[in-house]
């Protein structure tokens, strides 16, 4: 068996992609932690396991751009997305890339979405590294918001100006 540097749970509910992905992954090194059908068990799992990235379909129930932005800013660890986008949609892929999503894929696999896959994953844990050790990358987690607008939300001051000329 060979050696896995990267780690993933699989959110899809075809067992014929399931297949393909889970053939394709191994046989690349890319090591599956987890198969789930949900948005929730997808978080859970790719926490406590501590997945490299998550390959998910956004028809699931549970799955929504937070979630996906939400495992990217983990404290611990952020979660590279890859999606398992349907044929034929065109509203997920703008909408989740916004919110974190590294790259796609169209379902139900061929074999070039397929080939595509392990360099896709890999890519997308790559970037998701580089970008979290970046000096900008500030981790701004979901109570750090809630805390903020309980404050009185990102406006801390109004500061008025006046001039009586023109």
């Amino acid at each position: 068996m060979t050696t896995t540097d990267i780690s993933v749970v699989i959110a899809h509910t075809s067992w014929q992609d399931m297949q393909i992905i889970t053939q394709v992954l191994e046989k690349a090194g890319i090591g599956i932690l987890a198969l789930v059908s949900d948005g929730i068990s997808l978080a859970d799992q790719a926490r406590t396991l501590q997945a490299d990235a998550i390959l998910f379909t956004p028809t699931l129930p549970g799955v929504t751009p937070g979630l996906i932005q939400e495992l990217y800013m983990d404290e611990n660890k952020g979660v590279a997305a890859v999606g398992l986008l349907p044929a034929g949609s065109t509203s997920y892929a703008p909408e989740y890339q916004r919110h974190g999503m590294k790259g796609f894929v169209t379902t139900p696999l061929d074999t070039v979405q397929s080939q595509r896959l392990p360099d896709l994953v890999r890519g997308a844990v790559d970037m998701t590294r580089a970008e979290r050790q970046s000096r900008s990358f500030v981790p701004v987690t979901h109570d750090d918001v809630l805390a903020l607008l309980d404050q009185g939300g990102w406006q801390q001051q109004t500061i008025a100006v006046f001039s009586p000329k023109g």
